[in-house]
């Protein structure tokens, strides 16, 4: 039984092992790919937490200005709304009685 099992296998044509040689290294590929993107997620995530100018400063020379005003605005949280005047303009644009 085996050794039918064994014959037909090297019957098999070139291309097929090939094919499936391929396949084989195809998923293996895109496995790692995988792996090293979230490696990648995981360690500018940790960055972003430990060292925000770093990660700005990294979101500007890879992705540009515009991905640079949204992550500072994100990292500096400027979405949520605040009900007292953030403390640089306390003092420039303060209502003086006339």
């Amino acid at each position: 039984m085996q050794r039918r099992l064994i014959s037909r296998m090297q019957r098999l044509p070139t291309t097929v092992w090939l094919g499936a040689g391929a396949a084989v290294l195809f998923v293996l590929y895109f496995g790692f790919v995988e792996l090293m993107e979230a490696r990648e997620a995981a360690r500018i995530a940790a960055e972003r937490q430990e060292d925000p100018a770093r990660y700005l400063d990294e979101v500007r020379t890879r992705h540009g200005l515009d991905a640079y005003i949204e992550a500072l605005a994100d990292v500096r949280d400027f979405d949520t709304w605040r009900d007292q005047a953030p403390t640089f303009l306390v003092g420039a644009w303060a209502l003086v009685d006339a």
